[in-house]
């Protein structure tokens, strides 16, 4: 699919400050619509009820839709059966639970940032991830490691460095 520069503007500061702690807030625009209602249900019914214009009025693909949710679990029933309602396909996708994972709290940061840099491939019911290493340079991996590592409640110390993140390169 391809988006005008108006519409791609909303995804670029999105994806530029998902993990900056002062990063400037900006309201939803034509590539990003965030949806709020006063209980699961609704919610997931307004989201597939997006989800069905944008494939009616706009003609993407259907794997070019995608709804987030921090946690898809509890709103999977609710999902499913708002799709089934709207005619829509739906794939739900996820990954480990990030709060509480051995990987991300283990004193020792090397296999977080192994998998930031690499990524993982699908496992069983569980999506890949992609690696980072291309993308991010070594205080951005390491700012993202720290994000991962000190958040949900997980209690490990936000003690990776850039120069951790290199000599793992084998810079």
């Amino acid at each position: 699919m391809v988006v005008s520069a108006r519409e791609a503007a909303p995804l670029a500061h999105l994806e530029a400050g998902l993990f900056e702690p002062a990063a400037q807030a900006a309201g939803p625009g034509p590539a990003i619509t965030f949806l709020e209602a006063p209980s699961r249900a609704l919610e997931a019914r307004a989201a597939l009820r997006w989800a069905k214009e944008r494939l009616v009025f706009d003609r993407p693909a259907p794997a070019e839709v995608a709804i987030l949710a921090r946690d898809l679990d509890p709103y999977a029933p609710f999902l499913a059966e708002a799709a089934n309602e709207f005619g829509l396909p739906l794939v739900l996708a996820g990954g480990r639970p990030l709060a509480g994972n051995p990987v991300v709290i283990a004193p020792d940061a090397a296999n977080i940032l192994k998998v930031v840099l690499g990524g993982v491939p699908a496992q069983g019911k569980y999506i890949p991830m992609p690696g980072f290493a291309s993308q991010l340079n070594d205080q951005q991996i390491a700012d993202l490691a720290n994000y991962v590592r000190t958040s949900w409640g997980n209690p490990a110390a936000a003690d990776v460095t850039a120069a951790a993140v290199e000599k793992l390169r084998g810079r």
